[in-house]
């Protein structure tokens, strides 16, 4: 926690949040028992899900490692809410989210956030490779090479990114409305 309150300092006070893949359940309560001791808080917690992972993760570790994303997510909101502590914490959920309704599940069991990083991958061009951590993706989508990066046309690609993330955003939205809800707020 004093890590998080320096990171907060040396950035100016810009919002600092911490990111992992719940493994035991008492690790995370032992975090937030540091959380109400020290009075520092993240701004944020991103929970992975142990669904998948980019191409630069360790084979072993893909699908293997940690607990699944709806689990964690609840567990981490439920803890949060347990020690009074999530009227001050955002949670950003993480681990193949990729449709309205994927949204919409992950909304209704405690995230106030949803991270989409493998589907705007895929709309950019990524055919999954699994070469992020070689810097020789094909597609020039996870690469510093130039030559490999010239294969990603960016003037082409924004218009399909923008379009998925439009179209998802519209099924998430027409999915909170065939529930007979105003807002997102109102799932739970």
């Amino acid at each position: 926690m004093h890590f998080i309150q320096k990171l907060r300092t040396l950035c100016g006070g810009k919002t600092v949040g911490v990111k992992f893949c719940l493994g035991l359940p008492h690790e995370f309560m032992g975090i937030c028992k540091a959380m109400l001791e020290t009075g520092i808080t993240p701004d944020f917690i991103t929970v992975d899900g142990a669904e998948g992972g980019t191409g630069a993760a360790p084979v072993e570790f893909v699908n293997n490692v940690g607990m699944p994303l709806n689990f964690a997510l609840s567990f981490v909101h439920n803890v949060l809410v347990g020690v009074n502590l999530r009227d001050k914490i955002r949670i950003a959920a993480s681990g193949k989210i990729a449709t309205g309704f994927d949204m919409v599940s992950k909304v209704a069991i405690g995230a106030d956030i949803c991270n989409m990083a493998r589907p705007m991958m895929m709309a950019t061009g990524c055919i999954q490779s699994m070469q992020c951590n070689m810097n020789t993706c094909p597609t020039g989508v996870a690469t510093q090479d130039k030559s490999l990066a010239k294969g990603l046309v960016v003037e082409d690609k924004k218009t399909r990114v923008a379009n998925f993330q439009r179209l998802t955003l519209h099924s998430f939205l027409e999915l909170i409305g065939a529930m007979g809800l105003s807002n997102p707020s109102e799932l739970k």
